[in-house]
């Protein structure tokens, strides 16, 4: 049960460079701390909330952004996120087919749409929370 994010997707939110910050900018001056202010597993789908095509990834909020990693692992500051989402703009929320997934819309990235699956419904309402205050967050 493996998925591959098409590549599309990956280029089109490389393509928001000139609104999501190159890596070393989110790592601030210190470049040797993250300070995340959610970050976790989820299981992320881009096809449909009742698929079974889900794939366990890392993902952090940082500054207004989601962070995506391939695993816990790869995540430290010397190594750049698979891919970095800006979250001004994203439509997020509770899917109404299933209170675990959080369901991620970006209008200006073409056919972004994913989902992303906690490990419970309090673990989505924590992510969910986690996001919305990501997108207040303003880039200085």
């Amino acid at each position: 049960n493996t998925m591959s994010v098409p590549e599309s997707i990956l280029s089109e939110i490389s393509v928001t460079s000139s609104v999501a910050p190159s890596y070393s900018t989110l790592l601030g001056p210190a470049h040797g701390s993250l300070a995340y202010q959610k970050s976790g597993y989820l299981m992320l789908n881009n096809a449909a909330v009742n698929s079974s095509r889900w794939r366990k990834y890392y993902f952090a909020t940082k500054d207004g952004f989601l962070l995506w990693y391939v695993s816990r692992a790869y995540s430290g500051f010397d190594r750049p996120p698979r891919a970095i989402l800006p979250l001004n703009g994203c439509f997020v929320e509770i899917s109404s087919d299933n209170p675990c997934v959080l369901e991620l819309i970006h209008p200006d990235i073409k056919q972004f749409h994913v989902f992303l699956k906690a490990k419970s419904r309090d673990d989505a309402s924590k992510w969910l929370e986690a996001l919305k205050t990501a997108k207040k967050a303003s880039w200085e």
